[in-house]
């Protein structure tokens, strides 16, 4: 969760225990519509506790009530339930799940880098913030962030049309 770098996880079947612990430390998630995601601690173990965060992790991914119903009634999600819920961004027929995170990671590799890690850093800190004080930080953050070369290089692209080039600004 603290890498700096956009991770994804790419869910093509069963996604319970530690297999959705994981996916839930990852930044984006995308699954194939045949997908099973749960989250099966209370069920199998007897306590809805997992030990990689997952009664902490899952509220904030899908909302209180939905977690509270994968919990304690052992809900099962296909891929397109986990999207509705939240849980996944983006569905893709079985076989294809790598590949729609590929291109999910080219569309962010064409971002600016040093871009990506300030905004992932940001919103993982500004989601537990109350809502001024998250203004507060992403007006700090913006003016640390905004000059300089690959700035300028953005502008200068956008009014152009063109991509930027990051890193030669």
């Amino acid at each position: 969760e603290d890498m700096l770098k956009p991770s994804i996880a790419a869910i093509d079947g069963v996604c319970t225990g530690g297999g959705i612990e994981l996916a839930m430390a990852c930044d984006l998630r995308v699954v194939a519509e045949t997908a099973e995601v749960s989250d099966l601690h209370l069920k199998n173990l007897g306590v809805g506790l997992g030990g990689w965060g997952a009664s902490t992790r899952l509220p904030r991914i899908v909302g209180l009530g939905k977690a509270k119903e994968m919990i304690l009634t052992a809900l099962v999600l296909n891929g397109r339930d986990a999207v509705q819920a939240g849980f996944a961004q983006r569905v893709f027929p079985p076989g294809k799940v790598v590949e729609g995170a590929l291109e999910m990671a080219r569309k962010i590799a064409a971002m600016r880098p040093h871009g990506v890690k300030i905004t992932l850093a940001h919103l993982d800190r500004a989601v537990n913030m109350p809502f001024y004080e998250g203004l507060r930080y992403a007006d700090t953050v913006r003016r640390l962030l905004g000059p300089g070369p690959d700035a300028a290089e953005g502008y200068k692209a956008f009014v152009e049309g063109r991509k930027p080039e990051w890193g030669k600004g």
